[in-house]
């Protein structure tokens, strides 16, 4: 298990990434957008003001989970706002959000480059686009997904570490003994594209951010079965 770290979007030869990822390998993109940092910001607030999100708050598992122990469907502790673009299809789904220039830009070029990783045309309608927001505190517990629907998972990193937050990460776990971890804790950065195979257990770790800050803030592109 490696963190693989690609310089330029633009030269990536989508057959290799692919096995690397089925790998078991997590894929760093750098400046997977190019977005002036203080436009998106701004946009970034104005949406999570409108408060259409669903508010996800649970307690904080002190007890750390084994990997070993995670299985896909089990029900996670967790703490964040979620924001969906687009049409809602079932009840899962945060209230629907109008896609604006900044936000269709960026989910289609999500996706466009999703479908090259998995090297076929998809149906967009399968597929949330969705924002989400960890404030002071705000975490994910250690959880995975099947892989029946999706073969990997997209994370862009939209908020900017030491402005918007200042401790936070996700760190995934290979599937094999020994168990090994890989932590973006200290590399993300604002536009980084992480890609990683949809069955890795992974978490989000307890964020730290200042007082009325953003915070971290991710996108990601879920199967809306998954």
């Amino acid at each position: 298990m490696e963190l693989i770290t690609i310089q330029k979007k633009h030269s990536i030869d989508f057959i290799n990434l692919r096995k690397s990822i089925e790998d078991g390998n997590i894929i760093q993109i750098k400046n997977f957008i190019s977005k002036d940092k203080k436009e998106v910001n701004k946009k970034l607030i104005e949406y999570f003001q409108k408060k259409q999100y669903v508010n996800r708050r649970m307690k904080f598992n002190q007890k750390k989970l084994n990997p070993k122990n995670i299985f896909t469907g089990n029900s996670t502790n967790h703490s964040f706002k979620i924001l969906n673009f687009g049409k809602v299809k079932n009840i899962r789904d945060a209230l629907p959000m109008f896609y604006d220039d900044l936000t269709e830009n960026l989910f289609n070029e999500m996706f466009s480059f999703f479908e090259k990783i998995n090297g076929q045309k998809l149906n967009r309608e399968n597929y949330r686009s969705h924002l989400i927001q960890y404030t002071n505190d705000n975490f994910f517990d250690l959880h995975k997904h099947s892989r029946e629907k999706q073969m990997c998972g997209l994370i862009l990193v939209l908020g900017e570490k030491s402005k918007d937050y200042v401790e936070g990460g996700t760190v995934f776990y290979s599937t094999s003994k020994p168990i090994q971890s890989i932590s973006t804790k200290d590399v993300e950065e604002f536009g980084d594209l992480f890609i990683f195979r949809y069955d890795l257990p992974h978490e989000v770790l307890k964020v730290s951010a200042p007082k009325n800050s953003l915070g971290r803030v991710t996108a990601i592109l879920p199967h809306r079965l998954n």
